[in-house]
């Protein structure tokens, strides 16, 4: 009996796993999964140890969705669809967007980034945990 109880333990907890939400830039431009749910996220091990170019500091960034597109002015982050109905959020500084899955775009500033669901009826902001970029000592 206990060792029926042992099996079924170790299959329940073989079965429990963090969602993925997608993959982002960190601040050192690693590329790093990205696990949990809206609003509490973890932060996975670099994929890979090349460091990606620096992205571009773009004004006016635009990223299109299938049905929608995402772009910021000046102090807002605009998520317009494709019947013109929007949503916006308050955001300063953005510089550049990401995919991170079909239902999130990483949103990336000069302070942070952020992880914005696009999904219809859930748009929502969260901000991402970041890693502090690595620090350069010269001799």
């Amino acid at each position: 009996m206990r060792i029926a109880f042992l099996l079924f333990s170790l299959c329940a907890f073989g079965q429990v796993e963090t969602p993925s939400i997608g993959s982002m830039l960190d601040a050192s431009g690693q590329l790093r999964p990205v696990y949990g749910v809206a609003g509490n996220f973890v932060l996975g091990p670099p994929i890979s140890d090349a460091v990606l170019d620096p992205l571009p500091n773009t004004a006016g960034a635009v990223l299109r969705l299938a049905h929608a597109a995402v772009f910021a002015n000046d102090n807002e982050l605009v998520l317009r669809r494709a019947d013109a109905s929007e949503v916006r959020f308050p955001l300063a500084g953005v510089t550049a967007f990401r995919m991170m899955s079909a239902d999130w775009v990483q949103v990336i500033t000069a302070s942070g980034s952020y992880a914005l669901r696009v999904e219809p009826n859930r748009e929502a902001l969260f901000a991402l945990p970041g890693t502090a970029r690595a620090e350069v000592r010269r001799r």
